[in-house]
C-alpha cells in the first residue's frame, strides 16, 4: 500500500473472435494453448491479485535520431521554414559558429556553445524560434514579396514585441 512502485499488466482478451475462430483452429495444439496463455482474464480496478511471478526489466529510451544536412533540409522544406537558396547558408552559418559539427557519421551534432545559445533562446525568446511563428513570418514576407501585404505593419508588430523581450532579459541579467 506505501509502494513506490507501480505495476502493470499487458495483455489482451477477445471479445469477439472473428476470424480468429478460423486462424485458431489452423494451427497445431500446442499453438492453441500457447495463444490462450498470454490472455489476461478480465480485472476490474482496485482487484488484489496474487503474484505468481514478477519480472524486473529496465527500458532506455533512445534520443531522437540526429539531423544530417539532407534530412535537416527537409524537415525545414517540411515545415514551410526558408527556401532553397537559404538552407546552404543557414547551414553553413550554424557550422561556422561552431553550434553544430558534422561527426563522423555526417550526422550534425549540437556542441556545448550551441546548446547555450538554444537554452538561452527557447528561454527568453520562445515564441521568435518557434516553428510556427517562423513559417508565418515567411508567408508575410512572400505576400510582401508579391505586394498583397504592406511590410510596415508586420515590421511594427514584430519589432514591438522583440523590444519589450530585450527590455526585460536586460532588466534580469
Amino acid at each position: 500500500d506505501n509502494s513506490n512502485y507501480q505495476f502493470i499488466a499487458k495483455g489482451n482478451q477477445i471479445k469477439f473472435a472473428g476470424f480468429m475462430l478460423a486462424y485458431i483452429e489452423g494451427n497445431d495444439e500446442e499453438k492453441i494453448t500457447e495463444n490462450q496463455d498470454k490472455l489476461l482474464p478480465l480485472v476490474e480496478k482496485n482487484t488484489l491479485l496474487n503474484l505468481k511471478t514478477l519480472e524486473a526489466t529496465q527500458h532506455f529510451t533512445k534520443p531522437p535520431a540526429r539531423y544530417t544536412e539532407a534530412s535537416l533540409v527537409k524537415k525545414l522544406e517540411s515545415e514551410g521554414i526558408g527556401r532553397p537558396s537559404t538552407y546552404a547558408p543557414t547551414i553553413a552559418t550554424i557550422q561556422a559558429r561552431e553550434y553544430v559539427v558534422l561527426n563522423q557519421e555526417k550526422k550534425l551534432v549540437p556542441t556545448q556553445m550551441g546548446k547555450i545559445v538554444n537554452d538561452f533562446l527557447v528561454e527568453n525568446f520562445a515564441e521568435i524560434v518557434d516553428l510556427g511563428f517562423t513559417a508565418k513570418i515567411e508567408e508575410e514576407l512572400d505576400e510582401i514579396a508579391i505586394g498583397k501585404l504592406d511590410w510596415k505593419e508586420p515590421l511594427k508588430q514584430f519589432y514591438k514585441k522583440f523590444v519589450k523581450e530585450i527590455e526585460h532579459i536586460s532588466q534580469h541579467a
